[in-house]
């Protein structure tokens, strides 16, 4: 259907599925740190460790969901298989961890034990990915067909060809 969109249009009905995408990527991203702190300090959280996020948490998320438009986790004209996008959400994320260790480095502003940011990595990596997987079953999003030109002669060819058809 969208090869009788005009281009314009296209743009719009793309962009329509960008907005939801960041919604839930924001809520997402922050349960996984939420969360991480939680498994680490068990509940409720120590008041010292958590006031710096709770003071910080709306420019975190903000600044991980920029990582995320910089990396193109994004683009709506990105046709991601599941493992192409897993790829693209960790390295988002790995991007995001960086930041959130450099700040609370150089600005001391953070009680963020180390292990609160590893766990909160791999938390992240699964509520975002997952939802973006569960969402694309519900949807029944389809991973488009790539067609692929293989160059050569002999055998080669042949397990090249099988390869890529796995």
């Amino acid at each position: 259907w969208s090869a009788r969109l005009s281009p314009a249009a296209l743009r719009v009905v793309r962009s329509a599925r960008t907005l939801p995408s960041v919604g839930a990527s924001a809520p997402a991203a922050t349960a996984g740190l939420v969360l991480s702190s939680v498994l680490r300090f068990g509940w409720p959280i120590p008041a010292f460790n958590f006031a710096a996020y709770q003071r910080m948490v709306v420019p975190l998320t903000v600044g991980q969901l920029a990582i995320f438009f910089l990396v193109g986790l994004y683009d709506p004209a990105a046709e991601r298989s599941g493992p192409e996008s897993l790829g693209t959400v960790i390295r988002g994320l790995f991007l995001g961890a960086i930041t959130l260790v450099g700040l609370s480095f150089f600005l001391r502003a953070f009680s963020f034990p180390r292990t609160v940011v590893a766990v909160a990595f791999v938390l992240q990596v699964i509520l975002l990915w997952g939802w973006r997987r569960e969402a694309a079953a519900l949807l029944h999003v389809r991973w488009p067909i790539r067609k692929v030109i293989v160059i050569g002669s002999g055998a080669d060819v042949g397990l090249v060809a099988d390869r890529v058809r796995a």
